[in-house]
């Protein structure tokens, strides 16, 4: 089940939060970091001011104070959005910068006179490659995509296009971006970087009982009863349990996750309880005798629900815990009205034997200046996955 740790910064050329979940540190004074949030600032005000449509302003928020200023409203946009996303809120976000960031911050907005219409998070990163702008959550969000307000996607790219347009100096690459997302109009380039596997869930309610998938719920709900389990849904307080039950599964294995590194639990902890405020946050937790012995993280969010990580006592392993998490993971969802339950990227078998099917996941790059545009190399293999737990 969904329980390892999410080690592909060194996909995205990030190794500080591929290791061991340290953030990103700015560079020391003098280095190049502070002229490029600069130069940002200028290209995006000399760029920014032409959008196919007058009224519409885009704007780059780079200086990291004013970031609160802007989260009501971002918070705003995300409840009416098209497609908001857990990995896109600004609970999520926000967090995800305070604990793990660093570099030039560089937040796009549309805005339609005062009305938030936009919301593309990025911020700038130096390397071997030279000068990219990356998604904000890069390595620990499963999905980015544009927030974008009802109706006005199309407008709204054309905007951002125009405005990206002043970064040519720059590579700007989207990870892990769904097929269907506008970003897609804007790619020089577009790459498979993994596979989500998603159920249907209305379907999976209506297979026969002699179904694969409904013969392993029946099977999860077996193993509760007999073995006097106590399934409850407790609220963002219990992440540290979580934690705890990480840690043991991956030391059973010989192996520490990288969810020992206290930042990386901060930023858990943070956007877990802004998530339950707004709604979003699904715990699925197992007693035993009082004695919590696994717990399921995850979010539902505009009728799908999503499946993000998990821990398990190894002492119960005998009792198929991630069946049973999983099991009830899905009749929450079904119950909630769910069309989709996500699974998110890893080709894990389990998650077919639900009966998932595979949903593309697209790198997608904006491209490079013409004198340093780089050859076409396909996407480093992924790295062996410690996420998964067999259910």
């Amino acid at each position: 089940m969904p329980g390892g740790d999410r080690n592909d910064g060194d996909r995205h050329g990030i190794p500080a939060l591929h290791h061991d979940g340290k953030p990103l540190a700015p560079d020391p004074p003098g280095s190049r970091r502070p002229g490029m949030v600069a130069d940002m600032t200028r290209r995006i005000a000399a760029s920014a001011g032409s959008p196919a449509d007058p009224p519409l302003a885009v704007t780059a928020l780079t200086d990291p104070t004013q970031l609160p200023d802007l989260v009501p409203d971002w918070w705003g946009l995300w409840h009416i959005a098209e497609n908001p996303l857990p990995f896109t809120s600004p609970g999520w976000l926000v967090a995800w910068w305070r604990h793990l960031g660093g570099g030039p911050l560089c937040v796009l907005t549309v805005r339609d006179r005062s009305r938030l219409i936009a919301v593309l998070p990025m911020f700038g990163h130096e390397g071997p490659e030279g000068a990219r702008l990356l998604p904000l959550g890069i390595s620990v969000s499963d999905m980015f995509d544009l927030l974008v307000a009802p109706g006005r996607t199309e407008e709204a790219v054309t905007a951002l296009a125009a405005a990206l347009a002043g970064f040519r100096c720059y590579r700007c690459e989207f990870h892990e971006v769904p097929a269907s997302s506008a970003l897609c109009s804007l790619a020089r380039r577009t790459t498979v970087q993994s596979t989500a596997p998603v159920l249907d869930v209305p379907r999976f309610a209506s297979l026969s009982a002699r179904a694969g998938p409904q013969r392993r719920l029946r099977r999860a709900q077996g193993i509760a009863a007999m073995a006097d389990l106590v399934l409850d849904r407790p609220g963002s307080e219990a992440m540290e349990s979580l934690f705890i039950l990480h840690g043991l599964q991956w030391h059973a294995r010989g192996e520490e996750g990288v969810l020992a590194a206290r930042n990386l639990q901060n930023f858990h902890i943070e956007a877990a309880r802004e998530l339950e405020r707004a709604g979003a946050l699904r715990l699925h937790r197992i007693r035993h005798h009082d004695r919590t012995i696994a717990m399921l993280y995850g979010f539902h969010v505009r009728g799908r629900t999503y499946a993000y990580l998990s821990g398990t006592d190894p002492d119960y392993a005998r009792l198929s815990l991630g069946t049973v998490l999983i099991g009830a993971a899905i009749e929450a969802a079904h119950a909630e009205g769910a069309r989709e339950f996500d699974f998110l990227r890893g080709p894990e078998p389990y998650k077919y034997a639900w009966g998932a099917v595979d949903r593309p996941l697209l790198r997608l790059d904006l491209g490079l200046p013409a004198r340093t545009r780089a050859p076409h190399r396909p996407p480093a293999e992924r790295a062996r996955s410690r996420r998964a737990v067999p259910a």
